[in-house]
C-alpha cells in the first residue's frame, strides 16, 4: 500500500509510545492500549497524513487518530464503568497529558 512510504520520524514513534504508556498507567483504566494497539495508531496516523497530502506523519496526525483507533481498546477499571466514564474522554485527557513532539522543518 502507498501508506507504507509514509515517514514516521523517532519523536513520533516515541509519542505513540508515551500515549499507549499513558493509557496502561491512568487510574481510570484496568487495561490500556497494548503494543498491537500502539502499531493500529501508528499506520492510521501514515494513513491519515496520506490521504492528507503529506508522505510524512506530524505529531497532529497521531492525536487526530489516536481517540478513535483506541476506544474500544481500552478497559475501564470497575469504579470508573460505575462513574459512567467514557473512553474518549479519558483518552482526551491523556492527549491533553502528554507532550506532542516539536518536530524541526
Amino acid at each position: 500500500a502507498q501508506t507504507t512510504a509514509v515517514h514516521v520520524a523517532e519523536p513520533i514513534y516515541a509519542y505513540i509510545a508515551n500515549l499507549a504508556q499513558a493509557t496502561r498507567e491512568h487510574a481510570a483504566v484496568q487495561l490500556g492500549v497494548s503494543p498491537r494497539g500502539a502499531q493500529a495508531v501508528c499506520r492510521m496516523a501514515k494513513a491519515y497524513a496520506f490521504v492528507n497530502g503529506r508522505d510524512y506523519v506530524v505529531p497532529e496526525d497521531v492525536a487526530a487518530v489516536f481517540p478513535d483507533v483506541c476506544a474500544h481498546r481500552l478497559i475501564l477499571s470497575a469504579k470508573a464503568r460505575m462513574m459512567e466514564e467514557k473512553a474518549e474522554n479519558i483518552l482526551s485527557e491523556i492527549l491533553k497529558s502528554v507532550d506532542m513532539p516539536v518536530l524541526k522543518a
